[in-house]
């Protein structure tokens, strides 16, 4: 039965009419009339003083995002700390709240918290790290995301409280686990320890897949170009496409290395709920066990895929690089042959000037005059100095070609 009722004003920057309607009907189910007026900025509601155990909501969710994927979370330490108080959370869960930091770049981009069991008496405490792709419609691209789970359940009263560490504000995941808790309002809320684990699964799991095709489409272009071409025909493609083949393997080895670790959490979950019987008793024993292993399955064959996509990229990158080296000494070789034809040419003009050259420094540094006029016979005679010339010329000529031949001979 419900108590005196109590005003309470809650500032209007916080919450907006329809979400603090939702909000007061989760608290105190099942009242739905909490007479919500807004006076100067503010919202004034009336809710019960205090509400019997009956009455009391079994399922609680707190939810606390990032601004972004590399930014905290957007709470402070004493608020978390009361949190982790009232709630009397393991101190696991702050393993998952250090994930969420400011970053600049990708760190620890292939870590995930490994699945943590705590139990105090009746009450199980759950927590771990799970890592997916998220598309943004905004820039058209993939994104790895992050989420941390904490889920304190008490396997006699059926109370349960979950924690979700969200890398946005708005999460898919946030809103499936949102509408799941809502829907149980109202019901015994008795639907297994594991349920509302299995709706972050289905709502980030498949999504691999995806993630993976879009990689593939990205490679099959530049994988065709590479098989496709001979080694001294035109080359469509450079190092940069090298370079993007190197990306395309990192990004390939992470999402193996992700799903790897999603599969230890979900072999850890149905090997939990087989062999300890605090847990077995609370979960919904052959259904979890037949959904976990439909997605460990799943999983199994999206690595499996990433891992032949991984080696056909690594096989592609080395053909393109070793084409990319043969091309290059093809050119060389062309470019060794042009500078042979260069040289061939070089050596004939400098043969043709070793033999003029004698010959123009002997006429220019004796100034010969080779003929000369016979005055007292009116006609045109040849001088003794063109035997001189003709003379000196091949003097000269014989020591410049003697004295550069051996020096040809040993190039």
């Amino acid at each position: 039965m419900f108590g005196n009722d109590v005003t309470q004003n809650v500032p209007d920057r916080y919450l907006k009419r329809e979400s603090l309607q939702a909000l007061l009907e989760r608290l105190f189910y099942p009242q739905t009339e909490f007479r919500i007026r807004q006076k100067e900025n503010q919202w004034t509601i009336t809710v019960p003083r205090t509400v019997t155990e009956h009455a009391f909501c079994k399922a609680e969710f707190d939810s606390v995002c990032q601004r972004n994927s590399w930014r905290p979370l957007q709470i402070t330490r004493p608020m978390m700390t009361a949190i982790v108080d009232a709630h009397d959370l393991s101190t696991s869960f702050w393993s998952l709240a250090s994930c969420f930091y400011t970053r600049n770049v990708d760190l620890e981009e292939g870590f995930c918290v490994p699945l943590t069991v705590s139990t105090a008496g009746p009450w199980i405490e759950l927590s771990y790290t799970l890592r997916y792709p998220e598309f943004k419609e905004a820039e058209k691209q993939w994104a790895i995301r992050q989420s941390g789970v904490c889920h304190r359940f008490n396997t006699e009263t059926k109370q349960s409280v979950f924690m979700l560490l969200n890398p946005k504000p708005k999460s898919k995941g946030h809103t499936l686990v949102d509408k799941h808790v809502t829907s149980q309002l109202g019901t015994s809320g008795d639907d297994g320890l594991l349920s509302i684990h299995q709706i972050l699964f289905f709502a980030y799991i498949p999504a691999w897949r995806q993630y993976i095709a879009t990689q593939e489409g990205v490679f099959l272009p530049m994988a065709g170009s590479t098989f496709a071409t001979y080694i001294d025909e035109p080359l469509g493609l450079g190092y940069d496409h090298l370079s993007s083949m190197m990306g395309l393997e990192s990004s390939f080895s992470r999402t193996i290395s992700l799903l790897a670790s999603t599969m230890a959490l979900l072999t850890d979950l149905k090997a939990l709920s087989d062999d300890d019987p605090l847990v077995s008793s609370a979960c919904d024993g052959r259904h979890d066990k037949i959904i976990l292993g439909n997605h460990l399955r799943q999983c199994a064959a999206f690595s499996r895929t990433a891992t032949y996509l991984q080696q056909r990229v690594q096989t592609a990158a080395q053909l393109l690089a070793n084409t990319l080296s043969f091309r290059d000494q093809v050119i060389a070789k062309e470019q060794s042959g042009n500078m042979l034809q260069l040289n061939k040419s070089a050596v004939f003009i400098t043969t043709l000037t070793l033999i003029y050259a004698p010959a123009s420094f002997a006429a220019t540094f004796f100034g010969m005059n080779f003929f000369a006029m016979d005055q007292p016979n009116s006609r045109l005679i040849g001088t003794s100095m063109i035997w001189i010339y003709l003379v000196a010329t091949a003097v000269i000529t014989a020591i410049t070609i003697g004295g550069l031949s051996p020096v040809a001979s040993q190039n």
